[in-house]
């Protein structure tokens, strides 16, 4: 079954089964899933399940969602395993396979941003042969 590992700055992780035929996401209680990033929109986006997978269709939302660190250009997009989907400041692992454990994803999305390059002062210089 598939599902999202939900990473809320402001609540514990949280594992979503996609079971439902329509989940909407924003920071609106009416939702399937709240979210309390600032940055959200009451109704922000949705995934819905079709025959072959599940797809996330931006609601049209203020701050945009991002799939994979790029901006959703197009209104949907269809999930694959280990997408990650930003919305505002929460991050959402798209899993499908069977055998990953919350942990484990929890654990790669909490450490994300210490893998990621850093830019500005301080940042290493590269070295040159």
């Amino acid at each position: 079954m598939a599902r999202l590992i939900i990473v809320d700055t402001r609540r514990p992780v949280r594992q979503i089964n996609l079971d439902l035929p329509l989940l909407t996401i924003g920071r609106d209680g009416g939702n399937s899933i709240t979210l309390t990033s600032e940055r959200v929109s009451r109704r922000h986006a949705a995934i819905e399940r079709v025959d072959d997978g599940h797809i996330l269709i931006d609601l049209d939302s203020l701050n945009g969602t991002f799939v994979n660190g790029a901006p959703l250009r197009i209104r949907s997009h269809r999930l694959r395993h280990g997408d990650s989907v930003s919305i505002g400041r929460c991050e959402l692992r798209f899993l499908q396979k069977a055998g990953t454990s919350l942990a484990a994803d929890a654990l790669r999305l909490l450490t994300l941003p210490a893998e990621l390059p850093r830019r500005g002062w301080g940042s290493p210089q590269p070295a040159f042969a």
